[in-house]
């Protein structure tokens, strides 16, 4: 037989194929038919019936061959690879056929044009697919006996994923929701689990979006079948309970595992959805952006509308979309993406554009800062060969001194050796003496080695953190402790275990650091004495810069860096006033938590920053005829009035 010819599809029909897997035995030769249908989402035609395929292409030769009819007369042949074969014979109906969308088969792969375009339409396709499937593989090493186990777990609890609670369903299995208490199965039936989780369909980048945007799904491994909702209730409670010590890196892929079910309808820019994927997997580099485009926020897809592109080379990919997403939102948050020290896939690529094809050690990104006043950016583009220098506005804050690494280990057995080594670091400065930034030392390394992230912190607050309080205890008792007194005054504190948890957890990757004028902070592991901290317009964090060759104005981005009394907005418009505190407060009306400033006074919190009127005077809006613009045209406009009332000259900083 002839090798199967794929027909055009009507880019203006909306076309899509789909694939009919023909009736049969389970032994019986795999017998298809494809066809195209127009496939629209508006509501202007009906939207065709299929069910799709989330699976791990595996090996990308195509070393099998199924059977095309073609108008009902004509076969053909057409190659696919050897583990979409190994699954279809458990896909397919004995007695009736199956309507599916499969991408190796459904999508041209030799015509980039057509892969690129289809490629953009997939979020679409797996969020109207009936059902979508999700083919873990043949039965082994006892998935079946694990697919029971997490059927009967899933099926018993109710999770509330936005409040992060687990109820049993029925009075015999209250224990099922009580965290303290650990689940009644034996090593055997753990490691059944353990080997299920470790299969390679968890890894692939592109099952996130598969996954996630179904409206519903079943996972099957052999002739076991287990519902998604089901998995995900399971998996959320095998993470929250105690894990189990004689089945080694069980806890680490539970944990793996629970980021892939824990998602919901909250706001998640590109970079967290990046950071979040950073260690699955694809054969192609540019699939790290096109493979998370679907799980965009609505809103950032309207305002961002970056295509897939397979005849761009990955280096075009990666800056493009950097760059358009920058234009898009007016902002240079990605830049918190740069870390100099983590450029391992040889891209020759500006340091101001992520590597995202290196982001396995980048450090955990800092949360809830406002180093820019949340101003929008003010920047552009020049094109260069080898790449394009983004020139951007802000100012230089201070320059680098002295760099101290961690050495943390980081394990539930190594508690001793971390909180020694938080001491050893910190106790490199004299604790007792003042601190730039008002207060003393002391509680500045406090905030700063816990990245000022407290109870306190949020409004409501936060119950599962501890509180700024509690966190100054905790790190006196922990520079207090000897290795004498370890046992007796840390061994079973819940509070100092959670300090050094959190510690722990953001110093990876990072190290410590002092600059010229005595700030204390966080910075990149790449970070070297000299380096300059600067805070440019529309970063929410600061940035630590390299300055390159003879060039006063051109710099490498090192990587973000938390400097404690320069996180929300100290770098333009100076410290807060004594009486005031910043946090994260929830907007009800738009659904998350944004800037909030706390008067300690009334204990009442608004959103107004109290700097701007101390700045400004008291009549800025009116004064500046701020009634009318957005909120982006404010802050501009806001800022460029605080440049002028400080006597500010803002830098223009070339990143190359």
């Amino acid at each position: 037989m002839a090798p199967y010819v794929y027909a055009a599809l009507n880019d203006g029909a909306k076309e899509i194929r789909t694939m009919t897997l023909l009736a049969g035995a389970m032994s019986a030769e795999i017998h298809v038919s494809i066809e195209k249908t127009s496939f629209v989402t508006d509501g202007t035609s009906p939207v065709p019936k299929f069910e799709a395929l989330s699976y791990t292409w595996g090996l990308p030769d195509r070393t099998a061959e199924i059977t095309v009819h073609d108008d009902g007369l004509r076969t053909s042949t057409l190659a696919i690879t050897h583990n979409l074969a190994t699954a279809l014979p458990y896909l397919r109906h004995e007695h009736e056929d199956r309507v599916l969308w499969v991408d190796a088969i459904c999508i041209n792969q030799d015509d980039l044009v057509e892969k690129s375009d289809q490629v953009a339409r997939m979020a679409d396709i797996y969020s109207h697919a009936e059902l979508v499937i999700t083919w873990l593989g043949p039965e082994s090493e006892d998935s079946g006996r694990a697919l029971t186990l997490l059927d009967s777990l899933g099926s018993r609890i109710r999770v509330d994923w936005v409040a992060q609670a687990m109820h049993s369903l029925a009075e015999d299995d209250r224990n099922l929701a009580d965290r303290a208490l650990p689940l009644p199965y034996s090593t055997a039936e753990h490691s059944a689990v353990y080997k299920l989780f470790c299969r390679s369909w968890f890894e692939r980048i592109w099952i996130r979006q598969e996954i996630q945007l179904a409206t519903k799904a079943v996972l099957v491994c052999g002739r076991s079948t287990i519902s998604w909702s089901s998995f995900r209730n399971a998996v959320f409670c095998l993470s929250r309970k105690p894990m189990i010590e004689n089945v080694p890196a069980f806890s680490t892929r539970v944990d793996f595992v629970e980021d892939l079910v824990d998602y919901g309808e909250s706001y998640t820019a590109l970079g967290w959805i990046i950071y979040q994927t950073r260690h699955c997997k694809c054969s192609e580099p540019k699939d790290r952006v096109y493979a998370v485009l679907g799980l965009l926020h609505e809103y950032d897809r309207e305002r961002w509308t970056f295509k897939p592109d397979y005849t761009s080379t990955t280096c075009q990919v990666y800056e493009n979309a950097s760059f358009s997403y920058m234009e898009a939102f007016g902002d240079l948050d990605l830049l918190r993406q740069c870390d100099l020290g983590n450029r391992s896939t040889g891209l020759e690529l500006p340091t101001w554009v992520p590597d995202w094809g290196s982001m396995e050690n980048v450090p955990l990104p800092i949360p809830f800062a406002m180093a820019d006043c949340s101003s929008p950016g003010e920047y552009q583009r020049r094109e260069r060969e080898g790449g394009g220098i983004l020139e951007a506005m802000g100012v230089h804050f201070d320059s680098i001194k002295e760099v101290i690494g961690f050495d943390f280990i980081g394990t539930r057995d190594s508690r001793y050796e971390d909180v020694m080594e938080l001491q050893r670091v910190a106790s490199s400065y004299p604790l007792t003496n003042t601190y730039i930034g008002g207060g003393m030392l002391v509680e500045a390394l406090c905030r700063t080695f816990h990245l000022n992230i407290f109870r306190d912190s949020w409004d409501p607050p936060v119950s599962s953190e501890i509180s700024e309080q509690e966190g100054r205890d905790a790190f006196s008792k922990i520079l207090k402790t000897t290795p004498e007194s370890f046992k007796e005054n840390l061994d079973d504190d819940a509070v100092a275990q959670k300090y050094t948890d959190t510690v722990v957890k953001y110093a990876k990757g990072r190290s410590f650091i002092v600059t010229e004028n005595g700030y204390v902070g966080l910075a990149p592991v790449a970070t070297q004495p000299g380096d300059q901290v600067c805070v440019l317009l529309g970063c929410i964090t600061p940035l630590v810069i390299r300055p390159v060759g003879a060039d006063p104005t051109q710099f490498q981005v090192v990587g973000e860096a938390y400097v404690d009394c320069a996180m929300t907005g100290e770098a333009f418009i100076g410290p807060l006033p004594d009486h005031f505190k910043n946090l994260q407060k929830l907007d009800t009306e738009r659904g998350y938590h944004r800037q909030a400033f706390l008067d300690e006074r009334t204990s009442e919190a608004q959103w107004e920053d109290p700097r701007w009127s101390r700045v400004l005077g008291e009549d800025f809006e009116q004064r500046l005829e701020l009634k009318g613009m957005t909120e982006e045209e404010e802050k501009a406009c806001m800022m460029r009035e605080v440049v002028k009332a400080r006597g500010m000259e803002p830098q223009r900083f070339e990143l190359v």
